[in-house]
C-alpha cells in the first residue's frame, strides 16, 4: 500500500520515509504541501497520508475532508491542537514520537484496509442483535470509565481488535470481562 508522506520541511518528510522503508513498507512518496499530496493522491487509488497538520498552502485538515474512501491520514502535530480535529478515517500522531510509535499507527491502518478487504470480499454479513447489543455494551462502558467520547470507544475496540487479530465482538468481550474482574 502506498504511502505519502507530506511534512513543511523536506528533511522531516526524508527522515520519516527512511524510517518507514526500514520497516519495510514502500512505495512511499514524500512532498512539503498539499498540492503535492494532491498530484501523489491522483497516481494512487489507495494508500496512506502521513502529513504534519500545518502546511505551507493550507492546513491538512483540509487535505483531509477532501480524501477518497481507499485513503487514511495520519496528522501530526503538537498533542494540543488535536482538540480541534475529529475526523473517522485521521488518526492523530502527537509530536515528537517514536518511530515506534509511527510505525504502530502505520500498521493499524494497514491492518484495518486489509481487515476491510477481507470483510467486503466475504460478503457483507450483519451482525446480529446480541453482538451490536454487546458491542454498545462496551462501548459505554469505555464511555463511562475512560472519559471516552462515542467515536473514541469504537475506534479503541476497533484498534484492540485488529492489533489482537480479533473480530470486533470479541473485542468488545474482552472488555467487558476486564471490567467484571474484582479489583
Amino acid at each position: 500500500m502506498p504511502i505519502i508522506v507530506i511534512f513543511p520541511k523536506a528533511e522531516t518528510a526524508r527522515a520519516i520515509r527512511d524510517v518507514l522503508i526500514r520497516a519495510g513498507y514502500h512505495p512511499i512518496k514524500i512532498g512539503t504541501s498539499a498540492a503535492a499530496a494532491r498530484a501523489f493522491l491522483r497516481t494512487f487509488e489507495e494508500g496512506i497520508i502521513i502529513a504534519y497538520y500545518r502546511l505551507a498552502d493550507e492546513s491538512a485538515s483540509h487535505l483531509a475532508e477532501d480524501l477518497d474512501p481507499g485513503f487514511s491520514m495520519i496528522m501530526v502535530g503538537p498533542a494540543d491542537v488535536f482538540d480541534d480535529y475529529a475526523y473517522d478515517d485521521v488518526l492523530m500522531l502527537a509530536a515528537p514520537f517514536h518511530k515506534n510509535a509511527l510505525i504502530s499507527t502505520v500498521e493499524t491502518l494497514t491492518a484495518g484496509r486489509f481487515f476491510q478487504r477481507r470483510r467486503h470480499s466475504a460478503g457483507n454479513r450483519r451482525r446480529s442483535d446480541s453482538e451490536q447489543k454487546l458491542i454498545e455494551n462496551a462501548k459505554a462502558l469505555l464511555i463511562e470509565r475512560n472519559r471516552l467520547t462515542e467515536e473514541q470507544a469504537h475506534r479503541f475496540l476497533q484498534k484492540a481488535s485488529m492489533n489482537r487479530g480479533l473480530t470486533l465482538v470479541q473485542a468488545a468481550q474482552i472488555v467487558l470481562n476486564t471490567s467484571d474482574e474484582p479489583s
